[in-house]
């Protein structure tokens, strides 16, 4: 068995692989930088890249073996291969060095969660949600929750309860400031898929926390369907 010492020096042997021009056999591109990548790690971590760079699959990356990432900010594409090769990504910024600004606050965290769902890597998916959901709890900046709440609605669907989830949790933990804001108000109005889960959530705790209620004039307690779990409460 291979101690901790082994572990952990190959690990870090791995992770120095990240943007390593050294048995590079792939480069990912965007509008302002070149990453040098391995296609046997991206593999593992993408069905993307799978596909991609199969020659059968017809695909022009799987010629030139050059993939452009477009519509999507360098920042995000440098911390997904970030995440590629430690299992993680950092909220530092590295505006030098890739040519670009870095995208602001917890936007980070929601355009790396759609390129993940893009490149399908599930994973990736998962930790931004739960970034996300952090910075909303240490950071949260009623300002920019409009344009955060706009930005997740247009770029998931149905299918990422965490990341919309993430939104609802943090508007009902801050509605009565949020109310007050007209930015915020045009959000209800114009992201109808928002609104309603801000709604049914809302709804549902009301729901949870009702007591039972007995008749004054004889001993009858009132009965009532949960629209959470659809289970009739007394």
């Amino acid at each position: 068995m291979a101690d901790d010492k082994i572990k952990l020096s190959f690990l870090e042997k791995f992770r120095d692989a990240f943007n390593l021009k050294d048995h590079s056999d792939i480069t990912i591109k965007t509008d302002t930088t070149e990453f040098h990548a391995h296609q046997v790690i991206l593999k593992l971590r993408t069905s993307f890249f799978e596909s991609a760079t199969k020659e059968e699959s017809g695909f022009l990356e799987s010629e030139d073996k050059i993939v452009t990432i477009e519509e999507h900010s360098t920042h995000s594409v440098w911390r997904f291969l970030k995440w590629i090769y430690t299992g993680d990504y950092s909220d530092e910024s590295n505006n030098i060095e890739l040519g670009e600004d870095d995208d602001l606050g917890v936007l980070k965290h929601c355009r790396v969660y759609a390129l993940a769902d893009f490149l399908g890597a599930p994973e990736l998916k998962q930790l931004a949600a739960k970034k996300l959901s952090a910075a909303f709890s240490s950071n949260w900046v009623k300002a920019d929750f409009p344009q955060v709440v706009r930005e997740i609605y247009l770029t998931t669907n149905k299918q990422d309860k965490d990341i919309r989830g993430a939104a609802i949790t943090s508007a009902k933990s801050h509605i009565t400031e949020l109310l007050q804001m007209q930015d915020f108000k045009d959000v209800l109005l114009d992201v109808a898929e928002f609104s309603g889960g801000l709604i049914i959530g809302a709804s549902t705790a009301v729901l949870a926390s009702r007591t039972p209620s007995q008749c004054l004039t004889c001993t009858c307690v009132q009965k009532y369907n949960c629209n959470s779990c659809g289970h009739m409460h007394y």
